[in-house]
């Protein structure tokens, strides 16, 4: 969890936000262990793919708009030269 704290001291809702990313996390890979999927090593590829799947499930909730989720989303695209 303190890979996701960008700063030492969040505020309540900012920290509210980061345990449900985690929660949502978990349950993803709590899905995918039911399912029978070997858990491998994590790659960056795999963090940003579980990232974009947790920010989805937000915004198919209700719990971030559709700005919102399109520029979270925007944060995972590289720029092109």
């Amino acid at each position: 969890m303190n890979g996701a704290i960008a700063k030492p001291h969040p505020n309540i809702y900012k920290l509210i936000d980061i345990i449900k990313e985690q929660e949502q996390l978990g349950a993803i890979n709590f899905g995918r262990a039911n399912l029978g999927t070997k858990k491998s090593r994590r790659t960056k590829e795999e963090l940003k793919d579980a990232q974009i799947e947790c920010l989805k499930l937000k915004y198919e909730t209700g719990l971030i708009d559709c700005m919102d989720y399109l520029m979270k989303v925007s944060s995972f695209v590289k720029e092109f030269d």
